[in-house]
């Protein structure tokens, strides 16, 4: 049995009030599934259950001074249901999730999502799921660099250094007829905001997504892009970065079948009405 339940702009919503005052958060739950599946042997015996239940978790924030860029080391201090039971489980993708230009653009506003594996359901019955934890988060100024490494063609091999931002150097690696490659050190990585091609006119180069190695000291990766000799390469660098602890609690999730709880009745307070005056009639 697989059990779905969407969770859209709950009122169980949860403010951050330890985030950086430049930056205003809150959480939702998005959605929150349990499994259960039951396998037999060849003779129609029980042989196998398995049981599972995972959640899903939506951050919306608002810039004020500051953009989140980042964010990692999510981490769940509680899980725990109405019913006082402890749930155990673990945050999937624990790594540096960087957040780029299209999540921000997003029609509901900038947000990403968080994703939680617990690893049965509760035990006892249940109406809701609340949820406390910490996440990183890393802040930028809302104003970045930009730098333009053009033409192309004469930067290839070399290792090249971008003045205004302090220790940031990028290495062109190549440049052909249907891919760039770029080095940079891992330090740099992380100012990075984003990186976009033009043609010799100027006019953006459609890129056709990238790939790369992350790991170890120096990051390499490759943009599948074709861009003229005459082209150029434009860098956004982060500045003002930062890193803030920010813990949360996110209370009263409805359990999958769990009854909405009823809203309060509108109220609507009489007046007195003003006194009816007979009409009167003259002559004119």
């Amino acid at each position: 049995m697989h059990v779905g339940h969407a969770l859209f702009a709950l009122a169980c919503a949860a403010a951050l009030p330890g985030a950086d005052p430049a930056v205003q958060l809150t959480l939702r739950p998005q959605s929150i599934e349990i499994e259960q599946r039951l396998q037999f042997d060849a003779q129609g015996n029980r042989q196998h259950e398995q049981s599972g239940m995972s959640l899903q978790l939506n951050a919306f924030y608002l810039p004020v001074t500051a953009n989140v860029v980042a964010y990692s080391n999510l981490r769940f201090s509680e899980i725990k249901t109405d019913a006082g039971e402890t749930l155990s489980g673990e945050p999937t993708g624990t790594g540096v999730t960087r957040i780029d230009e299209q999540r921000r653009a997003r029609r509901n506003g900038p947000a990403f999502s968080m994703y939680v594996r617990i690893d049965s359901p509760p035990k006892q019955p249940a109406k809701s799921l609340s949820v406390t934890g910490t996440i990183d988060l890393a802040l930028a100024d809302a104003v970045a660099k930009t730098a333009e490494i053009k033409p192309i063609k004469d930067f290839v091999g070399q290792r090249v250094q971008i003045e205004g931002v302090p220790g940031a150097e990028v290495t062109v690696i190549k440049r052909d007829d249907s891919s760039v490659e770029l080095s940079f050190p891992r330090e740099v990585d992380a100012q990075m905001a984003e990186v976009t091609f033009l043609d010799a006119a100027g006019a953006p180069c459609d890129t056709h997504g990238w790939g790369g190695n992350n790991t170890g000291a120096v990051v390499r990766r490759t943009w599948q892009v074709k861009v003229p000799g005459d082209g150029a390469i434009v860098l956004r660098f982060h500045q003002g970065l930062k890193s803030v602890t920010v813990p949360f609690t996110v209370a009263d999730i409805p359990f999958p079948g769990a009854p909405e709880a009823a809203k309060p009745a509108a109220k609507v307070t009489a007046k007195d009405a003003p006194a009816v005056v007979p009409a009167t009639t003259s002559d004119f």
